[in-house]
């Protein structure tokens, strides 16, 4: 481990420092979550060079995720390396809602890197005002039969097969 630490409360980029290392890979892993949920979240990842500038990302990927919401939103773990802050990687919460820990790991394809690194999110950036069961509501409903969560457009309950009204 390099670095273990909390994030602040609020939306704004959080810096986080540690000794110069060399490596490929970066576990970035949520023990706990500010509101207690057993959610985790990450809407940009930066890794700053030794002039505090930011690190290319054009070759990095997403070698595993422990989970990510895939119904109910784009929650996908590339998410978090898209230069777009409204994008997020998230943990599921749609269908199921694993408990902590939850971990993204990351491969930079370079051998040495950092001396600091930038994370915005981790339950610190993340959509304004919205909650995921806010997100839920919008884009998903309940089935009338079954009362599954199901997208909001569908013809058909994926659950009890029943054919739906609009």
């Amino acid at each position: 481990m390099v670095i273990e630490g909390f994030f602040a409360k609020g939306d704004q980029p959080q810096d986080f420092m540690f000794a110069p290392v060399e490596g490929r890979y970066i576990c970035l892993q949520s023990l706990s979550s500010q509101r207690k949920d057993p959610f985790a979240s990450v809407a940009e990842l930066w890794l700053l060079g030794d002039r505090k500038e930011p690190l290319a990302r054009e070759r990095w990927s997403v070698v595993t995720v422990d989970c990510e919401e895939l119904l109910a939103e784009d929650g996908h773990a590339e998410n978090a390396l898209d230069d777009d802050p409204q994008s997020i990687w998230h943990t599921s919460w749609g269908s199921s809602r694993p408990d902590h820990p939850h971990e993204i790991v990351i491969d930079f394809t370079i051998v040495a890197f950092c001396i600091f690194m930038v994370i915005r999110g981790m339950n610190a950036l993340r959509r304004k005002q919205e909650s995921p069961a806010a997100i839920a509501a919008s884009t998903t409903k309940a089935c009338p039969e079954c009362q599954m969560t199901i997208p909001i457009n569908a013809k058909r309950c994926g659950y009890c097969t029943t054919v739906l009204q609009k």
